[in-house]
């Protein structure tokens, strides 16, 4: 039986790379309140790994409502657990020694080669290493490139800031670039240079090449869109696609929310751009491409981030901006738009954020009088609902808002 959890601060303990790893106090809180999130993508008969009192209540209610048929387990029931597999949002060596602590059976974990292993592959790095020849396909553009000296980082941002591009609108290009480090959590870890390798640049690539040994660049792009491509790993040597993410990101790169769209009406809202063959196009090099994560070993959904961007000749796609390598919000936007909606209907899927205890509690009545939820046979036919319970203490919430009808035939 699988037992799911939600650990956001996975990326970050990537970058850590220590068994006692410590998130910040604001991570630590969105765990908290958003840990029965997995209820949602779980698979049938499998549970979660939760903290009962206000969880359970939330449970058995949506349990009640929307047919879910998940349960709960808490921290205290991992003692003598033999049974569960464990299904982590992603894996760190800072979970893998939380739970051997916890008493999980250390033949139920990953070992330390392994969770080694999968380090060196979730990494910013290997996208100029393993995806670079998809930026030639047909309407494509992109580049990643790694940077392992200080004067490798002064002379990229540099040339990106200050050289002619007569073509720069040709290719989607602005002036400047955009530097990342191997990893980090989401819209972090990204320095934006725009006037040339200044001080703080400086200092910033100085401590990121000391603690993770490279930089990765890239170009500055005209994005218009954001979006991805959710994937399935099986651990053996095959990758499957399972469907498309239209996310929105705020203006740090965070991750912000979903739309909930099926798969013929995001290709319906792709044509306004580009022919759906480029999209089919690109799914099927990707599944190659992507295979060898599956032949590592890597067993899990992996999604790859992607965006529309403007020239001057019309649109292009940058086909791989980013591999995430674990669980993301792309794929729980997809399961929760085949679960949660009728045919037709469409939705937002939405992580928010709330700086002040109250303030959440409030905007969640308020949501309910405003956006009454009407459900029938199991499916959500409008209105608002929290996917996670809110209470006085909490900060952050997931939730869902489903309107009517599509805007296409």
């Amino acid at each position: 039986m699988n037992l799911y959890l939600f650990n956001p601060e996975a990326d970050l303990a990537l970058a850590n790379n220590t068994e006692h790893y410590m998130p910040p106090a604001i991570i630590r809180q969105m765990a908290l309140d958003l840990a029965i999130l997995p209820a949602w993508y779980a698979e049938p008969g499998s549970a979660v790994l939760a903290s009962s009192f206000y969880n359970d209540v939330f449970l058995r209610k949506i349990q009640k409502l929307l047919g879910l048929q998940v349960s709960l387990v808490t921290p205290a029931e991992l003692f003598g657990l033999h049974d569960y597999q464990i299904v982590p949002w992603g894996w760190n060596l800072s979970l893998r020694n939380a739970l051997l602590r916890k008493g999980f059976p250390e033949a139920l974990v990953p070992s330390c080669e392994d969770l080694k292993l999968y380090r060196e592959e979730a990494s910013r790095t290997m996208l100029a290493t393993r995806l670079s020849s998809i930026f030639q396909e047909p309407f494509c553009i992109g580049t990643s490139c790694n940077l392992y000296t200080l004067s490798d980082c002064r002379n990229y941002v540099e040339a990106a800031c200050f050289s002619t591009h007569e073509t720069m609108a040709d290719r989607a290009v602005l002036p400047g670039c955009v530097l990342k480090a191997p990893w980090s959590g989401s819209g972090k870890g990204l320095n934006w240079c725009r006037n040339g390798f200044t001080p703080s640049i400086e200092g910033w690539c100085i401590r990121i090449l000391r603690e993770q040994g490279c930089v990765v660049a890239s170009p500055i792009y005209d994005k218009v869109k954001d979006f991805a491509m959710e994937f399935y790993a099986d651990g053996v040597g095959q990758v499957k696609f399972v469907g498309y993410s239209s996310f929105i990101t705020n203006s740090s790169g965070a991750y912000v929310g979903n739309d909930l769209l099926s798969h013929a009406a995001f290709e319906y809202e792709w044509e306004h751009y580009l022919p759906v063959s480029c999209l089919w196009n690109i799914r099927s090099r990707l599944e190659q491409l992507l295979a060898i994560y599956a032949y590592k070993g890597y067993q899990g959904y992996l999604g790859v981030d992607m965006m529309v961007c403007r020239s001057s000749g019309g649109f292009l796609l940058h086909p791989a901006v980013e591999v995430n390598l674990r669980m993301n919000m792309g794929v729980v936007a997809l399961m929760l738009q085949q679960s949660l909606l009728l045919p037709g209907c469409t939705g937002h899927f939405s992580i928010d954020y709330f700086p002040d205890h109250g303030s959440l509690l409030r905007q969640h009545q308020s949501d309910i009088q405003n956006f009454p939820l009407h459900v029938a046979d199991g499916k959500v036919l409008s209105g608002y609902l929290s996917l996670t319970p809110v209470t006085i203490q909490g900060r952050y919430r997931a939730s869902v808002w489903v309107t009517g009808e599509p805007s296409f035939p």
